[in-house]
């Protein structure tokens, strides 16, 4: 079984390959597609198979990526088996999603392909998903992840994430949200000193809650780890480790 399922247009094969390298490279094993030839029941059933015991599923979006079938269908059963998915941005960032893809990738948080470059930020990431390396030793960096109680984690991979619904923000609720009582600007988290932060929006139509008490727009309050964070409808726990 394999760490990452790396989902990618063969037209983007050098950046995959670059990508891959900088996963492996961080301790976690990849299945990536390789072959020169596609097709044929044996190459169905190690895609079903690689996808299906992957722990995360890692889509690779670019120009070509928004516009090949096989993409299309690995997203989907990667979806239907109900596997973590990672969408990365190829540089340069593809114009704009396929009709279908979006629908597939909302509220999903998107990162930037450089983002692997930096091996502690990838490390956090990845950690944050919930996906220790088999290999690599743990990373000495603090991170901080939101978890719901199904589908996988969100990464809070900067000093200051927004919290809210749409694409403006950072932690886009959207897809938790399914009664829509999440405001567009609901909360926002900071982390200084190591000390993460919650700090409700003066903007929110909704109430934000810690551990079910709700707190007054514009109040700050220190998280500590394995918190339960209510914005308006949807629930979180923060997860927060070195």
């Amino acid at each position: 079984m394999d760490d990452i399922f790396l989902s990618y247009s063969r037209k983007d094969h050098a950046s995959a390959e670059k990508l891959k390298q900088r996963i492996e490279g961080l301790g976690y094993s990849v299945w990536m597609d390789t072959e020169d030839i596609r097709g044929g029941d044996l190459w169905r059933r190690q895609i079903v198979e690689g996808i299906e015991q992957c722990r995360l599923y890692i889509i690779l979006l670019s120009a070509h990526s928004i516009e090949s079938d096989n993409v299309r269908r690995e997203l989907d059963l990667a979806r239907a088996k109900r596997v973590p998915i990672l969408p990365v941005s190829a540089h340069p960032a593809p114009l704009g999603l396929s009709r279908e893809m979006e629908y597939q990738l909302v509220g999903l948080q998107m990162v930037e392909e450089n983002l692997f470059e930096n091996e502690q930020r990838a490390e956090a990431l990845l950690d944050g998903l919930a996906l220790p390396p088999h290999t690599a030793f743990m990373p000495a960096v603090l991170t901080a992840y939101l978890q719901p109680d199904h589908g996988s984690a969100i990464a809070l991979l900067g000093e200051r994430q927004t919290v809210g619904r749409g694409r403006q923000v950072d932690v886009d609720l959207s897809d938790l949200d399914r009664n829509r009582f999440v405001s567009k600007q609901h909360a926002e988290l900071q982390c200084r000193d190591g000390v993460w932060k919650l700090i409700t929006s003066e903007k929110a139509s909704n109430p934000t809650l810690v551990n079910g008490k709700a707190y007054p727009k514009g109040t700050e309050i220190d998280l500590k780890n394995g918190d339960q964070i209510t914005f308006a409808n949807v629930t979180l726990r923060f997860v927060q480790g070195v």
